[in-house]
């Protein structure tokens, strides 16, 4: 036991070959190095300047090392390098970090500006649909004001009821406004068809007739015995403030009553019908 502690105590009174520069330089670089690697990281320039200025030390003195200082050197040498390798990935990291966090203000900043674009076209949508509802309305409501005044799509039909006992002979011919607005200055002609058709026969003047009013022709008289069993077919001509219209009314016996089939047509020359708006059969 005493032949080791002496072998101990020689070699730590052993003499080293280490100057006192190099001594107190190596122990700075080395508190560097601890400085670096147990804080927070150095700057990358600054870890490379005192990369290079470790470099230049030993490129300048490399004679006046013994060969435990050129050691100690390396050693600094790849502490140092650990250092520089640090500083380099956390500037790098930070970057990275920066750069996300400057996408995801512009990401936000994009979704406000789209959101924003969206919400006025949206708004700008619901007011143009607003507008297009008014129109509709005003449009709708002017379409029906017009129809008031002119008439609209009412049209008159003539049709020969029973004898309704009046003392005259015959069946009379009633016509009847079918539509919702008044017929204005309605007037109309009624002849019976026995090949030419005759425009030279005056017209009756009704007056207005009011929506899904009625009124018979004025002292004419349709004279179908009941023992004829020969149909009767008559033209009118109807005018209005709102158009004119063809009618070929047939009319058949029935016993005592009579039958009626009817075609309207919107008003053309004779023998050229116009557009169908209304018909009946037997």
């Amino acid at each position: 036991m005493t032949n080791i502690y002496a072998k101990f105590k020689a070699i730590a009174l052993r003499d080293v070959p280490y100057t006192w520069t190099a001594a107190i330089l190596q122990i700075l670089f080395s508190g560097t190095i601890c400085y670096g690697l147990i804080f927070p990281p150095l700057p990358p320039s600054v870890g490379m300047a005192i990369l290079a200025v470790g470099a230049i030390i030993m490129a300048v003195r490399p004679e006046h090392f013994t060969k435990i200082e050129r050691i100690g050197w390396v050693v600094i040498a790849c502490g140092l390098f650990f250092v520089e390798i640090r500083s380099i990935n956390n500037e790098r990291d930070q970057h990275d970090k920066e750069q996300s966090a400057v996408r995801k203000e512009e990401e936000l900043a994009f979704k406000s500006i789209a959101d924003g674009i969206t919400t006025s076209i949206e708004k700008n949508q619901q007011a143009f649909d607003a507008t297009m509802r008014r129109m509709q309305g005003l449009t709708k409501l002017s379409k029906e004001s017009i129809d008031q005044v002119t008439g609209g799509r009412s049209y008159p039909i003539a049709v020969a009821t029973t004898n309704p006992n009046d003392g005259l002979a015959g069946f009379p011919v009633t016509i009847f406004n079918s539509g919702p607005y008044t017929l204005y200055g309605l007037s109309a002609s009624i002849q019976e068809v026995r090949g030419v058709f005759d425009m030279s026969i005056p017209q009756h003047n009704f007056g207005d007739l009011r929506p899904y009013d009625l009124v018979d022709f004025p002292n004419f008289r349709v004279q179908l015995p009941e023992s004829d069993k020969k149909d009767r077919e008559y033209a009118l001509v109807f005018r209005a403030r709102n158009g004119g219209w063809n009618e070929y009314l047939h009319i058949r016996r029935n016993g005592t009553s009579i039958r009626n089939a009817e075609e309207l047509y919107s008003l053309q020359f004779p023998g050229k019908p116009g557009k169908l708006i209304a018909k009946t059969t037997f």
